[in-house]
Parts: structure tokens; C-alpha cells; sequence
């Protein structure tokens, strides 16, 4: 039996087996590019942000301590005592010292003027023949008056009459005498009052008289006042009053004297001080400011020339008040206006409540809130809240190159598009 023949394989036909098989490997080929053209286009994940760096920030140790308060205020220097000049006599004036002028200065019980003395020495001539007469009256009743004792005592009988003695007329004799050595006394007194003399030492402030004028008693001639001392009246507020220590009736003595006051202004140029004390306080609070008045005494305020505290002069004035014990004591510009604090707490910060009992430019002192050593931030902080990120950096070591670096290190500010 014959066999048929094997089928030929014509170039159509291995076209198409070929096809047949190569067409899952080209599906499975296209696949496999497609994932890798859209790997290559996947973006990379990027890796996870950093934490943001911490702010830079000046920190400054809490100090404990004893503080004594000093109260800031200003004053204006006033006389302690001053003097119109004018004559108990009236006359025509012979003498003018020259010291007598502005700005002079007057010697105590020193000449500044003279009147003529003309008249008061007459009237002091009339005054001497006076008491002649009224003393050569006395003698003679006091004559009288023996001659009268002794006749009663030879022919009397009985007790005299003080008449038939002449006492009475003794007693008027005496009485006359008196009254004319009186007004010996006062001629002699308007005399020595002619010569108008310095109540104190001192500095002459103004005149009003010359040589030749006419003047009439209690006429002011001169204004001055007295260097040995001056005052200053310090206005206190009622904290003020509280921090000095002063009670609000106070009066210096022995026993307890008044703080010690250091004053200060500027003289030609020249930053000068003085010291004082603090005498008293005023009698009344000022009904317009409410405010009491501490009145300083200066004893001997032109003892430096170059430096003299004279009256009208304004100055400013550091109190020394109480003593503080066991506080705290921050910068300044730890404190905020809110009565917070902010601490450094490693690399996080602490917001603090504080009891701040003084403050002033040197610093706050504060009774509670932090502890002595702690690190206060002393820097600038926009929108602070608790537990902040921060990088402290003592303010002892803040010097120009680091607080470069500081600046240099904070964290950037975000790129806008």
C-alpha cells in the first residue's frame, strides 16, 4: 500500500509557524520594555526631611543674691535758707560793699551798706543827758528820803506813812532813771542799726540799692541764701515710697537717719555728683501728681568750686532704699513686657511665670519663677510657645564671631517660587 506523501513546507507556510510562536515572545518582549520606559519615567522617592534646625538663641545665668533697691527720680536744688535784706532804720545810704552784687559772696555779720548816722548820733547824746538828769533826780530823793527817816525817827511818833518817808517820790525817781537809760538802749540800737551786716554766709542773688539812695526801714535792698547747705525735693510715687523704705511721716534723727541720696548733673560739660541725705519727707501729698516729696539735704554744696550745687540747678537722683534678701536678679531684657520669662531648657524652651519686685536698667529682680544658675534666654524670640526647638549659646561668649556664626547657622528661610 503506498504511503502518501509528506506535506511540503512552503515559505508561506513557515512564515506563519514562525508568527505563531514569535508572537507571544514580541507580546512578552513589549511588555517588558513598557515597565522599564515607565520605571525610568517613575520619580525617585525623596529621602525624608531632616528635623528643622533649633534658633539661635543668647542665654545669660540666673544670679541669686541679696539686692539693695535703688530708686531712680529727679529734683531741683533749692536754698535751705534764704534772706531778703532790709534796714530797721530809714536814712540816706554813705556805704555799698562791693560783695553786694550778684553772685557775691557775703561773709557772716559782714558790712554791706551804711546809713548816715548823723541823726542817731544826736538822738544818742539826747538819750546820755536823759539819764544824767534822771540819775541826779534819783540822788537827790534818795537824799531827800534819808533826811526824811531820820527826823521821823527824832520827832515821830509811831509807825510812818510811806509819804511822810518819800517813798513814792523815790520810786518815781528810780522809775525815770529807767525809762531814760531805756531809750539810751534804743538810740544806741537804731545807731548800730545804721550799719546793715550779713545774716549768714552766703551768695548774694540780687540788690536794690546805691550809694546815696534813700531808703526806709524794712525797704528790701538784697536777697541771698545760705551755702552751708542746700535742699532737694525728690517726688516719690507710692512704690517708690514702698522700695525706699521711708514712711510716709518721716522725719531723720540720731537714732534713725535718713537714707543716703547720690545726686547727679552736668556742669559745664563735666558729669558731676554729690551726696546727701534725706532729711524728711513733705507734710502733704501734691494734689495734682498725688506724690510725696523727700527733701535731701546737701551740707556744704560749693565746697568744689568747679562743681557747685547752687539752687535752680536740675539733677537726677539714685535713693538707696531696701535690702532685698534671698532674690534672683535676670537682665533686663530677659523680661518680657507680660511678666514671663523664657528659660533654656536644654534644646527646648520653657516659658516661666515670674514675680518681678523691681526693675530698672540694670536688670529685674524677681522673688519667684526661676532658680538661681538657671539659663534665661536674653535674645529676641518671634512667637515663642512651650517646648520650642532652640540652640542656646551663653551671652558671656557672644562675641562678633559668634554671633556670625550663630546668624550663619540659623535655619534659612524657605525658597519661594
Amino acid at each position: 500500500m503506498l504511503e502518501a506523501p509528506a506535506p511540503r513546507l512552503t515559505f508561506g507556510r513557515v512564515l506563519v509557524r514562525t508568527g505563531l510562536i514569535l508572537t507571544p515572545v514580541a507580546i512578552l518582549g513589549v511588555a517588558v520594555g513598557a515597565n522599564i520606559a515607565l520605571g525610568a519615567a517613575r520619580k525617585k522617592p525623596e529621602p525624608a526631611a531632616a528635623p528643622p534646625a533649633g534658633l539661635a538663641v543668647f542665654t545669660s545665668p540666673v544670679v541669686g543674691l541679696d539686692y539693695q533697691v535703688e530708686v531712680e527720680t529727679q529734683g531741683v536744688v533749692t536754698a535751705r535758707r534764704e534772706a531778703l535784706v532790709a534796714p530797721q532804720v530809714g536814712g540816706r545810704v554813705t556805704f555799698v560793699a562791693p560783695e553786694l552784687a550778684d553772685g557775691g559772696i557775703m561773709r557772716a555779720n559782714a558790712v554791706l551798706a551804711r546809713i548816715d548816722d548823723a541823726d542817731y548820733q544826736l538822738a544818742v547824746t539826747r538819750a546820755e543827758a536823759g539819764v544824767a538828769q534822771a540819775r541826779q533826780g534819783l540822788l537827790r530823793e534818795q537824799a531827800e528820803a534819808d533826811l526824811a527817816r531820820q527826823d521821823w525817827a527824832e520827832i515821830g511818833e509811831g509807825a510812818p506813812s510811806p509819804l511822810a518817808l518819800r517813798e513814792p517820790q523815790l520810786a518815781q525817781a528810780r522809775a525815770n532813771l529807767a525809762a531814760a537809760e531805756a531809750t539810751l538802749a534804743d538810740a544806741r540800737l537804731a545807731l548800730a542799726r545804721t550799719v546793715i551786716r550779713a545774716p549768714f554766709e552766703g551768695r548774694v542773688l540780687s540788690r536794690s540799692v546805691e550809694i546815696g539812695q534813700i531808703i526806709s526801714p524794712g525797704q528790701v535792698i538784697a536777697r541771698g541764701f545760705a551755702t552751708d547747705a542746700v535742699e532737694v525735693s525728690l517726688r516719690l510715687s507710692d512704690r517708690d515710697l514702698a522700695l525706699s523704705g521711708l514712711p510716709p511721716a518721716f522725719v531723720s534723727t540720731r537714732q534713725t537717719p535718713g537714707p543716703m541720696v547720690r545726686l547727679s548733673a552736668t556742669i559745664a560739660g563735666v558729669p558731676q555728683t554729690w551726696e546727701g541725705r534725706v532729711e524728711r519727707t513733705s507734710a502733704a501729698i501734691d494734689e495734682r501728681t498725688r506724690l510725696l516729696s523727700a527733701i535731701v539735704v546737701v551740707n556744704d554744696p560749693f565746697a568744689r568750686p568747679e562743681a557747685p550745687l547752687a539752687p535752680g540747678q536740675f539733677v537726677n537722683a539714685t535713693l538707696t532704699g531696701v535690702l532685698m534678701e534671698d532674690v534672683v536678679k535676670v537682665p533686663r531684657e530677659a523680661l518680657r513686657g507680660d511678666g514671663r520669662v523664657f528659660v533654656a531648657d536644654g534644646e527646648l524652651l520653657r516659658i516661666r511665670e515670674v514675680e518681678v519686685l523691681h526693675s530698672d536698667t540694670t536688670g529685674a529682680v524677681l522673688r519667684a519663677g526661676v532658680s538661681e544658675g538657671e539659663p534665661v534666654i536674653v535674645s529676641p524670640v518671634q512667637a515663642p510657645f512651650e517646648g520650642m526647638r532652640i540652640r542656646p549659646q551663653p551671652r558671656d561668649a557672644g562675641s562678633a564671631d559668634t554671633r556670625e556664626a550663630l546668624v550663619a547657622a540659623a535655619p534659612a528661610a524657605p525658597a519661594t517660587n
